[in-house]
């Protein structure tokens, strides 16, 4: 229980992707650290699951507040291509901050389906690598899964795709583990979103 959390490996491994809860919780179990989940309206010094989770959102929103948002220019060439070309689009993330990024960066209008943390919670819906946020987000777009292509940068989200029997799950790798994207289910992986011929790739994979 004394190694301290590795920015890069810990996170991968154990957060990303996942829920608030289920990151921290997985993290605490890899350092066989036991402690309570806590509530969320518990004010009091004692350590709990909750307690941590509240913490890092404050430090997040706080680093967002101070720093901003970026948004990746082959990821915002891409999103606005498919808005050219009246494809449908759906953002899935585990994160309750998902919105208020996009509309930090000017993307909240971008997608036709927006599956978050906050709409799982609602809606009953496991967490990655379980797919039901990604056939959520589907349903919502009138879209079978199989006629639709997911890109994802969380071996989470990649396992949860594969499960969804999307037709092409594509791993983005911004953290050097492409290996383990590919061991989670990527039929490819690219580095970013700008490598993408998006008339090629329906054609070739969606038969579009």
């Amino acid at each position: 229980a004394d190694r301290p959390f590795d920015a890069v490996d810990d996170y991968l491994e154990y957060v990303d992707g996942r829920n608030r809860l289920e990151g921290i919780r997985g993290f605490l179990r890899s350092r066989a650290i036991d402690i309570a989940d806590g509530d969320p309206a518990d004010n009091t010094d004692a350590w709990s699951v909750h307690r941590i989770a509240s913490r890092k959102n404050r430090i997040f929103l706080d680093l967002v507040a101070n720093e901003g948002a970026y948004v990746f220019p082959g990821s915002a060439a891409l999103i606005e291509q498919c808005r050219r070309s009246g494809i449908r689009l759906g953002c899935v993330s585990a994160s309750r901050n998902c919105r208020r990024i996009l509309c930090a960066v000017d993307l909240e209008n971008a997608f036709q389906s927006i599956v978050d943390g906050i709409v799982a919670a609602e809606a009953g819906l496991g967490s990655k690598p379980a797919p039901d946020m990604y056939l959520h987000c589907a349903r919502n777009l009138d879209v079978e899964p199989g006629q639709a292509i997911v890109f994802e940068d969380a071996e989470a989200g990649v396992a949860a795709a594969r499960a969804g029997r999307f037709g092409l799950v594509i791993g983005v790798d911004r953290a050097a583990h492409a290996a383990s994207l590919t061991q989670a289910g990527a039929d490819m992986v690219i580095g970013d979103l700008g490598e993408i011929d998006l008339e090629r790739l329906c054609d070739e994979y969606l038969g579009n």
